[in-house]
């Protein structure tokens, strides 16, 4: 603003500048959001940062695609705009990211619940066996696995009493189930590995469930931390 009335923009005049500009960046970085993020398939959410009230101003007045704005995290405090910019923003959102994650993993086990207590069991599957069955007839849309979970199978064989199977823990140190003694490990196998082969082979989703929700808790201590949310019903 001039120091001289005459010949210069007033301060109303000069704000109002200020405002188009705003706009218009505005604009034009929703425009570029929409085009880049409504093409991303199964997006999750999506989260703003900002400096001071920059971040509100945008969401409140929807510059996004509708769509996008139901996807909306959550608004947080970015003091920069460049990449330690994005950093600050994703150390801010992590609370919130983490409780978007724990609702899907809820929803997820609720799903499964939901077709448990169906006379017939619905579309649920549950235990190592059942679900590698209902895998392997191509029938698991998502497989749900507890972190919580012994993620490793050894094959074996007792010297001591002959005895020959497989046990799931996570330490190597197996005994023999029937007379305690130690064993030979013929074969050691990832079990969340092995699964995650399986699942990518027949198209089948898998979801790692955490053991921080009650239903998360439930698929460890009742399921030994393995279902299935099935694409149809398999027959026993």
């Amino acid at each position: 603003m001039g120091k001289h009335r005459q010949g210069g923009q007033s301060a109303q005049r000069f704000e109002r500048l200020i405002e188009i500009a705003a706009h218009e960046y505005y604009k034009k970085v929703g425009a570029f959001v929409d085009d880049k993020f409504m093409e991303i398939e199964g997006l999750k959410g999506v989260i703003i940062g900002g400096p001071g009230a920059t971040k509100e101003f945008f969401v409140d007045k929807e510059y996004l695609h509708h769509e996008l704005r139901k996807k909306i995290v959550g608004t947080f405090d970015a003091g920069y705009t460049d990449e330690s910019g994005l950093r600050e923003l994703l150390q801010n959102a992590a609370p919130a990211l983490a409780d978007l994650s724990l609702m899907k993993e809820k929803n997820l086990m609720n799903r499964f619940l939901d077709e448990l207590r169906k006379p017939d069991g619905g579309c649920s599957a549950y235990g190592e066996m059942q679900v590698r069955h209902a895998m392997e007839l191509g029938a698991v849309d998502t497989l749900l696995i507890s972190e919580a979970m012994e993620k490793t199978s050894f094959e074996y064989s007792c010297p001591a009493c002959g005895k020959t199977g497989d046990i799931s823990q996570k330490s190597s140190e197996v005994k023999c189930p029937g007379c305690r003694e130690e064993v030979n490990i013929t074969n050691e196998i990832d079990i969340v590995n092995d699964l995650y082969e399986l699942a990518d082979s027949y198209g089948s989703s898998v979801e790692m469930i955490s053991t921080d929700s009650e239903e998360g808790d439930m698929l460890m201590r009742a399921f030994n931390g393995l279902a299935a949310i099935l694409r149809y019903k398999v027959g026993s």
